[in-house]
């Protein structure tokens, strides 16, 4: 009869602890990978199509006669990079232009055929508008990306400064929505009136990481729009505007941007929505603005715009 082979010696603990701790070290960097693996992936994919998230632009701009009854003249101006830009001048219906210009820094989307209705409100301050489309936005060339859009708002400056001969200090720089973090820089680089920005955001970073909290917003983004890091340097006097039910960009961000700001500074709160507010709290918006702008000497008291009570 055979004898059974001899069974194999039982492992010692020190080698059980050993292949543990290899499994264990084996699965930690194979999680790692796979993190790492997924995270680059979600990098990529936000680097391709971190433009299309941050604007908006439509090249649809309707023929002049579209626009019966609002004026306005059409300017064509030239980048320091030469591209072509679109622009409006919209003098007051007294044709004063002489006075004061408000250079209107539009959002993201669309273009500046847009916002008739919001030049139109914004001349009942007594107020010239003059605003033009970022490149890659209605007829001006171009693609959009940060500092491309600083040098077009350098461009519409140089326009009212050179061309249209108006004085820094009857200079009004308004940015609306991502309008509001170029006109910011545009203050750091050029002197001006006043700076007022509506529906501002902290930076465009913030916002991301807020709207997508599982993308690495803040470590691949190219477009930053740092606002709150730059309105503690401008010494100018600041009008930050900001409805409370704006669901586009928080009602927080407005108050740390006015927070974070050198003094002075004024804080306007409206109800409304992101784009409409200046409509819905008309009274509060044309008060606000009207009376910011007569403590500075910017507008005359005599000149008052029309306040019509709006029904709530």
């Amino acid at each position: 009869m055979q004898t059974p082979p001899p069974a194999p010696p039982a492992p010692s603990p020190a080698n059980v602890r050993i292949g543990s701790r290899r499994l264990l070290s084996r699965f930690f960097w194979s999680l790692v990978v796979a993190v790492v693996l997924v995270y680059g992936s979600m990098g990529m994919w936000f680097v391709v199509n971190e433009t299309r998230m941050v604007y908006h632009p439509s090249r649809l701009v309707p023929p002049p006669e579209s626009f019966s009854g609002f004026h306005h003249e059409r300017v064509e101006l030239q980048t320091k990079d030469h591209l072509r830009l679109v622009g409006w001048e919209m003098r007051t219906p007294a044709g004063d232009s002489s006075g004061a210009w408000l250079l209107y820094l539009h959002g993201n989307a669309g273009n500046i055929s847009e916002w008739v209705d919001r030049y139109a409100q914004l001349q009942k301050l007594g107020v010239n508008v003059f605003t033009a489309d970022y490149r890659g936005y209605g007829e001006s060339e171009g693609r959009p990306e940060e500092q491309g859009l600083y040098l077009d708002a350098e461009t519409m400056y140089d326009h009212l400064i050179e061309v249209l001969r108006v004085p820094p200090q009857r200079v009004i720089i308004y940015g609306h929505s991502l309008g509001s973090g170029v006109a910011v820089e545009l203050a750091v680089r050029r002197k001006a009136a006043c700076l007022i920005v509506e529906g501002a955001f902290t930076s465009v970073t913030d916002r991301g990481q807020e709207l997508y909290p599982y993308l690495p917003i803040r470590l691949f983004a190219q477009n930053h729009f740092d606002s709150i890091h730059k309105v503690g340097s401008l010494t100018i006097p600041k009008l930050f505007i900001h409805a409370v039910e704006d669901n586009v960009v928080p009602f927080s961000h407005g108050q740390k941007l006015y927070e974070a700001a050198a003094p002075p500074k004024t804080f306007l709160e409206l109800h409304g929505g992101h784009s409409s507010a200046i409509f819905h709290d008309e009274e509060t918006f044309l008060n606000g603005v009207q009376a910011f702008l007569i403590n500075l000497h910017v507008v005359s008291s005599a000149r008052r715009p029309i306040l019509e009570p709006v029904s709530r």
